[in-house]
Parts: C-alpha cells; sequence; structure tokens
C-alpha cells in the first residue's frame, strides 16, 4: 500500500522548478538554525536589525525585499514581503510557521539574494522568460 498521492505526485514531476529537495530526509524539520536563512540576504548586503528581544528584520539595501523573524510571537515565525518599490504595497507576501524547515526559508532567501546580486527580477510574472520558458516546453 502506498500513502503517496498519485496527483501530488503528477504534479511535482510536471512542475520541478516548484520542488525544494532535502536530502537526507530526516534532516528537513524546524531547526533553531536561523542564521542558515538569515545568511544568503545579509550576505548579499541586507541590513539586518535586532530589537533585543530576538525579533529580527533583515531588509535590502534597495528596501524591496523585508524578511522577517519573530522566533516567540504566534503561529508565524517568518514573514517575507517583496515590493516592487520600497513604500508600496508588497508585490507578494509570504508568512512561514516555526514547523516550516529551515531549508525552505533558506531556498526562499538564496533565491532572492541571487536575484538581488543579478538584477533579475524579483517575481514570477507571464513577461518573465525565465518563469515563462519552462512552461512553453511542457506544451
Amino acid at each position: 500500500m502506498t500513502t503517496a498521492n498519485p496527483h501530488w505526485a503528477k504534479r511535482a514531476r510536471e512542475r520541478p522548478w516548484q520542488q525544494v529537495r532535502i536530502t537526507p530526509a530526516l534532516y528537513a524539520g524546524p531547526t533553531r538554525d536561523i542564521e542558515r536563512a538569515i545568511r544568503p540576504l545579509t550576505d548579499a548586503g541586507a541590513v539586518r536589525l535586532d530589537d533585543g528581544r530576538g525579533n529580527q528584520l533583515i531588509i535590502s539595501t534597495d528596501g524591496r525585499i523585508r524578511l522577517g523573524l519573530e522566533p516567540e510571537g504566534g503561529d508565524v515565525k517568518w514573514k517575507v514581503a517583496v515590493h516592487e518599490r520600497p513604500f508600496r504595497p508588497p508585490l507578494w507576501t509570504v508568512s512561514l510557521t516555526e514547523n516550516t524547515p529551515i531549508e525552505v526559508v533558506e531556498a526562499i532567501t538564496t533565491e532572492l539574494a541571487d536575484r538581488l546580486r543579478t538584477g533579475r527580477r524579483l517575481t514570477g510574472g507571464a513577461a518573465d522568460d525565465e518563469w515563462r520558458t519552462p512552461l512553453q516546453a511542457h506544451g
């Protein structure tokens, strides 16, 4: 007997760019090593602010990416917001709980940091060939 959902397995094969692979799987899980998730952005020049109570805010130098960490508050531990311009509403946000594997948070911040360094768009809109090409290749 298999516990895998065939619909999700098919979807994962069709959309490999949406997968975050964690190997070995036993290491995936919540962790206290927040530096792994923060380091990609700080290495790309983002500024790190700490309120002295463990809450932190990491802001890219251009103000378009914000990563918030609130380790002791409520269900949401991480919040990422991506802005087209610093003082406009975010284009997109993601909120992650304390149960989110640190590898997932690290994958998000690594991709955002890479986009900052290379000047690539921070969105995956239809006009962005980088996101459209894999879809067109699959018909």
